[in-house]
């Protein structure tokens, strides 16, 4: 019975196996399952499931691999809460694994666009430009999206964000792009500093010549 409130989802090894997207120990004997459950294990699940309805036998849980639901096949309330489970949280996983997919191709770009020898060319000035100002675009859409005004879904959804690695993944890529911004303004400012040490040593012999020449 879900319904026993002694019952925690992170005992459960089933639960274990669903939110880390495994097979049963053995179908044919559930409590095998639970017999081979590890203390590694427990605690791992328990960070990643949902608590406010868990003594209800409602159970939810996120993990990097996505998010899971299980509960009793009730059809009251209508629609049932596994349907709503699949259709709003549903979108809300894509949603973040798209956000990570997008962190990821930040970083392969960023790569691709960041020569061997550590010396920016015009052109890969203008790479790395068009870059950051893409990844400014991603922050301000996609980085603090606030899905829904109902309590459940915006704790579920920091839940499923902790666990996708999504803010880490995102500091990350964001500390390159601006150690990279950093390392190509110094460059600039050594070039221009080299074009005034010119200027000074003779821009002002050449100037002087110059009018004299005039005169």
């Amino acid at each position: 019975s879900f319904t026993t409130s002694n019952w925690q989802a992170h005992e459960y090894g089933h639960w274990i196996k669903l939110l880390n997207v495994d097979g049963p120990s053995g179908s044919n004997c559930p409590s095998k399952t639970h017999k081979n459950v590890m203390h590694f294990e427990k605690k791992w699940a328990q960070d990643r499931t949902y608590h406010r309805w868990e003594e209800q036998g409602i159970w939810y849980g996120f993990s990097y691999h996505g998010g899971v639901m299980l509960g009793p096949p009730w059809d009251i309330p209508a629609p049932p809460l596994w349907r709503h489970f699949r259709q709003m949280y549903f979108d809300m996983a894509l949603l973040l694994f798209y956000i990570r997919i997008s962190l990821f191709r930040f970083s392969s770009q960023l790569t691709d666009i960041t020569p061997r020898n550590g010396k920016y060319e015009d052109k890969g000035n203008e790479n790395f430009d068009r870059l950051r100002s893409v990844f400014s675009v991603f922050t301000i859409r996609y980085q603090f999206p606030l899905l829904s005004n109902q309590q459940q879904a915006i704790e579920m959804f920091y839940l499923a964000r902790k666990h996708f690695d999504l803010d880490d993944l995102y500091k990350e890529v964001k500390e390159e792009i601006n150690n990279t911004h950093e390392y190509l303004e110094a460059q600039k400012q050594g070039r221009l500093a080299r074009s005034a040490n010119l200027i000074a040593m003779f821009g002002i012999p050449l100037g002087v010549l110059a009018i004299l020449i005039s005169v």
